[in-house]
């Protein structure tokens, strides 16, 4: 299974689950590379999370490369969004070198349920994101889908 996780400190985390990529290798989807329904889990102080989320992996190359840069330079700020608006999450990064995890979640059952989240990170939890990142980018390539 091809996981993303985001880890915190004290416990906190954001962690994603591809369950199903619709149309590989041949038909992306208009969001850029390929559909997934996939699995979120996330978990700030005492609050929870869990539920389905959909998003693309175009969306999570553009984060992967956004993501990437940032943590070389250790600055800039980062945002995944996914089109339906579900998940908006921003990496920042504050002049020590460590990373604020910040953001929302709608569940997608329309009765307006809402996580607020943020968490503290540092750049060798984000390394470990970025491996897994790197592993989905390889397999499902950029906004155009894999190209072998």
């Amino acid at each position: 299974m091809e996981e993303i996780t985001i880890q915190g400190e004290s416990g906190s985390f954001l962690h994603i689950d591809l369950i199903e990529v619709y149309g590989f290798p041949y038909e992306t989807c208009f969001w850029g590379g390929y559909e997934v329904r996939a699995v979120i889990e996330i978990k700030s102080g005492g609050f929870e999370a869990y539920s389905t989320l959909w998003l693309s992996t175009g969306e999570l190359y553009t984060f992967y490369n956004s993501l990437k840069e940032c943590n070389e330079r250790l600055k800039g700020e980062v945002k995944l969004t996914t089109s339906d608006s579900n998940l908006e999450l921003v990496v920042r990064y504050d002049i020590q070198g460590l990373a604020a995890v910040t953001g929302k979640f709608r569940a997608s059952d329309f009765d307006g349920n809402e996580l607020q989240f943020k968490y503290t990170t540092d750049q060798s939890y984000i390394q470990a994101t970025i491996t897994d990142l790197k592993r989905i980018v390889a397999k499902y390539g950029d906004m155009k889908g894999a190209t072998n």
